[in-house]
């Protein structure tokens, strides 16, 4: 019995079709609302901007500013656990 002459067909491949890019695009205005920097950006260009204010009332000269000194007691939440006890 003669065999039927199959065509081979070349295997299927799992490629998505490639769409041609357009040439020409078209034109857009540019948005002003989204040339604003989001905060996340300059977070790290400039931390002086975060810098903590200290909170300095204004004095006239020579008036002395009263600086308080650090209290004696210790926050519970640094204070060291005694381990000396047996």
């Amino acid at each position: 019995m003669p065999k039927l002459a199959v065509p081979r067909l070349p295997r299927p491949t799992l490629k998505s079709p490639a769409f041609p890019k357009p040439t020409l695009l078209a034109p857009t205005l540019p948005n002003p609302a989204l040339n604003v920097d989001p905060p996340a950006t300059w977070l790290w260009k400039k931390p002086a901007r975060l810098v903590p204010m200290l909170y300095a009332p204004e004095t006239l000269a020579g008036v002395p500013i009263p600086v308080f000194s650090r209290p004696d007691t210790v926050s519970p939440r640094f204070a060291r656990p005694d381990c000396m006890l047996p």
